[in-house]
């Protein structure tokens, strides 16, 4: 992905996502990076479980790619 999805309706990633454009797990590391870089200004998150986020991400490639989107 070219562009940053940060600012993309969600509706619309989530047909990227189907489309194969864009991976869950490339979408996965945008947002945890910029949670990691924005989050602290506005204390906002507790805990970052980025492992959880990564794993989840990682078999939701998996799904998709064996067709069960």
């Amino acid at each position: 992905m070219t562009d940053t999805p940060v600012f993309v309706p969600i509706r619309r990633l989530s047909e990227m996502v189907r489309d194969r454009q864009v991976s869950p797990v490339e979408l996965a590391e945008t947002f945890l990076a910029r949670l990691e870089d924005l989050g602290p200004a506005y204390n906002a998150v507790v805990t970052v479980t980025r492992e959880r986020a990564m794993e989840q991400a990682r078999r939701a490639e998996k799904e998709i790619a064996a067709g069960r989107y």
